[in-house]
């Protein structure tokens, strides 16, 4: 059972619980402009785990998009299409 609550700058939080009772906090936020054509995305919780991804908006349809986790480590450069878009990377 949970709950997400969206704090400022569009940071999501999810508040768990499981059948043990063990509580669990992450953060989230997607799609954070660097620049006109650059976005990132940052998640982190209370078990350590975090994960960054970068995309890069080639034109309106294509993106090129990498990302990092802590237990998967680097993610190759994929291309993105109109698929994609709707559903990012």
């Amino acid at each position: 059972m949970g709950a997400y609550y969206m704090l400022p700058m569009l940071v999501r939080a999810e508040f768990r619980t499981d059948l043990t009772g063990q509580l669990r906090l992450q953060l989230e936020r997607r799609d954070l402009p660097l620049s006109n054509n650059f976005f990132m995305d940052l998640r982190a919780n209370t078990e350590k785990e975090y994960s960054v991804g970068f995309r890069y908006m080639v034109s309106k349809y294509i993106s090129l998009s990498t990302n990092y986790d802590s237990d998967y480590k680097w993610g190759p450069v994929s291309p993105c299409t109109i698929d994609s878009f709707w559903h990012p990377c």
